[in-house]
């Protein structure tokens, strides 16, 4: 395959939501979306950029950007992390608020617990 050839594959896939990887077996193709669901490490290693392979290439110059790269990716997942954690909590007090909407004023004393203490009892009911 020409480089025009491979340039213009991995435009397509791109183009149909599809990322192309260079494995030792050949070129792969993957969902792009399904692939970031991964864990850092399956990341960085599909991309053939954990920062131990990085390190490995200092006589290449190209191995400072992919090394950035790779904290990058990492920095990324975990804010994604907690941004997702985030928006849990942000649902439980939604919950709260509306469970504590529907009570008569006055009848019930609801307990001071954490949002973290909430979330585990309500993963212990049937809701």
């Amino acid at each position: 395959m020409s480089k025009e050839e491979l340039k213009n594959k991995i435009l397509k896939e791109y183009e149909n939501g599809n990322i192309v990887l260079a494995t030792m077996e050949g070129l792969s193709v993957a969902k792009i979306d399904d692939f970031i669901k991964q864990s850092t490490t399956g990341i960085l290693y599909d991309l053939n950029r954990l920062p131990e392979v990085v390190l490995s290439f200092l006589d290449d110059p190209k191995w400072v950007n992919d090394y950035a790269v790779a904290m990058v990716i990492s920095k990324l997942k975990a804010r994604i992390s907690e941004l997702e954690k985030m928006e849990i909590s942000k649902d439980i007090m939604d919950f709260i608020n509306r469970f504590h909407s529907t009570l008569p004023l006055g009848k019930y004393e609801l307990p001071r617990v954490t949002i973290q203490q909430f979330a585990a009892w309500v993963k212990t009911q049937e809701l």
